[in-house]
């Protein structure tokens, strides 16, 4: 019995095969800025005490947003890597 193979999408195409994928959610999270290390990088604390580095948004480094230490941002970090995080603004808590 032989299986019948798949059709494969057009070379340069974006469809993938086993369309049933979908993206990973991310995890959003405020915290405090510990320390300011460069133009868009950040040491920022998660709510369970860890320290890892934060970046800002594109959005923002392109607004020349600067965040001064105490202040608590809204991170968004992926289910694989919670060592670093994207700051997506200012908390509004």
């Amino acid at each position: 019995m032989a299986l019948a193979a798949k059709e494969l999408p057009p070379h340069g195409s974006s469809a993938t095969i086993g369309a049933s994928h979908m993206p990973d959610a991310t995890i959003h999270t405020a915290g405090p800025i510990l320390e300011h290390l460069g133009s868009v990088l950040y040491r920022a604390e998660l709510p369970n005490g860890k320290r890892i580095l934060a970046h800002l948004s594109k959005r923002l480094a392109d607004a020349g947003a600067v965040f001064e230490p105490g202040q608590r941002v809204v991170m968004e970090l992926t289910p694989y890597d919670f060592e670093q995080a994207r700051i997506l603004g200012q908390a509004g808590d």
